[in-house]
């Protein structure tokens, strides 16, 4: 029983960090879109650890920076 507790959680809290990545990813790209600048991962990665960007939406946005470079490692 506890483990499908456990499971549940786990499920809602990468349900939960799926969303707040889509939110952030969406809020920084139109800011960026709107003031015609250019999409890149440092200017992400600089608006992810800015005091503008909430600690959730933050922690989404490096654990997804962080999934991107270590793919790119595994890839070569």
């Amino acid at each position: 029983m506890q483990e499908k507790y456990l499971t549940t959680i786990e499920r809602f809290k990468e349900s939960s960090e799926r969303a707040s990545l889509n939110i952030a990813l969406s809020e920084w790209a139109y800011e960026k879109l709107k003031n015609h600048e250019v999409l890149d991962e440092n200017s992400l990665r600089e608006w992810a650890i800015s005091p503008k960007c909430s600690k959730g939406k933050s922690l989404a946005l490096l654990n997804f920076l962080e999934e991107i470079k270590a793919s790119t490692k595994t890839d070569k």
